[in-house]
């Protein structure tokens, strides 16, 4: 064997790996792109499960013609409108504090379990969050390494942001 045939040979592996380095690399941010918008649609799901329950809510506090005492106003003002439109943070603790002015609201048994089930949502919603801006800041990290970034170059990969609290609350 030459050491001409020797130093294409070694090339020709140095070529594979480099490729089969790419291929990896590209899958593995693939992956990540995939699993950017499944855990994007579970936020959008439980911030949907979210309205309803405050809609739910709502209809029980108007039930008990507490509208009279100024409540239909203050819930107007709290939750704009209705639980699907812009509810701003902090709507588990407005809700309880409903039930600690109106005593009838703590009696009833519909209510505590939405606001058990609104607070499960509530808790459910902050792990996905976290679990989206995980899965972003490991895309970003991938696209932003040294040498991947300069594989990944032709590609075109552009980074992600993350998800802030505020915006679970719109």
């Amino acid at each position: 064997m030459t050491s001409e045939q020797l130093v294409f040979g070694l090339a020709v592996v140095g070529l594979l790996l480099i490729a089969g380095y790419g291929v990896t690399l590209y899958n593995e941010v693939q992956r990540l792109l995939m699993m950017i918008p499944e855990v994007s649609s579970n936020i959008a799901v439980l911030r949907k499960k979210r309205g309803d329950l405050i809609d739910r809510l709502i209809s029980i506090v108007e039930s008990y013609g507490l509208h009279e005492s100024s409540i239909s106003t203050r819930v107007s003002a709290d939750f704009g409108g209705t639980g699907r439109e812009r509810a701003r943070p902090g709507i588990v603790e407005r809700l309880a504090s409903l039930r600690m002015d109106f005593p009838e609201l703590k009696a009833d048994s519909l209510y505590e379990l939405l606001m058990q089930e609104l607070a499960q949502v509530e808790a459910d919603l902050v792990k996905r969050r976290e679990q989206y801006n995980a899965v972003v800041r490991s895309y970003n990290v991938v696209i932003s390494q040294f040498p991947g970034n300069v594989v990944l170059l032709p590609f075109g990969f552009q980074h992600k942001t993350h998800l802030s609290e505020q915006e679970l609350s719109v």
